[in-house]
């Protein structure tokens, strides 16, 4: 298992029903506020986290897909020309959709398809505002995750557990004898 900055993969299997729904929430929410025609949030693998929304003849999944291989892709460009900086996000306007994309964190993105309808600095302005609802809930799911145990902790079960073996054993032999000595 190789760690990422901040977020591990395997911890994204530990999402719990309770913050699922929460991020649910909160996309359905910034869907409203933003007047999206669709909100994805993905892990940058591409795989999808949360759905809201749908555009005809769009497969959700793919357009997440591709979005995690754009920033993938930026990424390795800013790396060729020497830039380790990434851009926070990006943006493209077509004739009938805008799209945005920005990063939750580095392990997370969010995808937003809108009409033009409503102007991008205030799409911009609700989608900040529901990351910083977003992040607390995964940072909430990484505090919770099990990580592995230093060497201390480890030493620490072991004495615990030869405590524990040690007192059962005096304690079973209480027992018996206590028994023995009824008969």
């Amino acid at each position: 298992m190789t760690k990422t900055s901040g977020f591990e993969f395997d911890r994204f299997s530990g999402l719990t029903r309770a913050t699922q729904l929460k991020l649910d929430e909160s996309i359905r929410e910034l869907a409203v506020k933003a007047e999206a025609s669709l909100l994805l949030l993905s892990d940058k693998s591409g795989r999808l986290v949360s759905i809201e929304g749908s555009v005809a003849s769009l497969d959700p999944s793919i357009l997440s897909a591709v979005s995690a291989s754009f920033f993938a892709a930026l990424a390795e460009i800013g790396n060729l020309i020497g830039e380790s900086r990434r851009s926070a996000y990006q943006y493209f306007e077509g004739d009938t959709y805008k799209i945005y994309l920005t990063f939750v964190n580095d392990d997370f993105f969010l995808t937003a398809v809108f009409r033009g309808r409503i102007p991008l600095g205030l799409v911009r302005t609700y989608c900040n505002q529901t990351l910083k609802k977003i992040r607390t809930y995964l940072l909430e799911i990484e505090l919770n995750a099990p990580g592995e145990p230093s060497p201390e902790a480890d030493e620490t079960a072991d004495i615990l557990n030869d405590d524990f073996a040690l007192a059962l054993d005096d304690t079973m032999q209480d027992i018996f004898r206590d028994k023995d000595d009824e008969k």
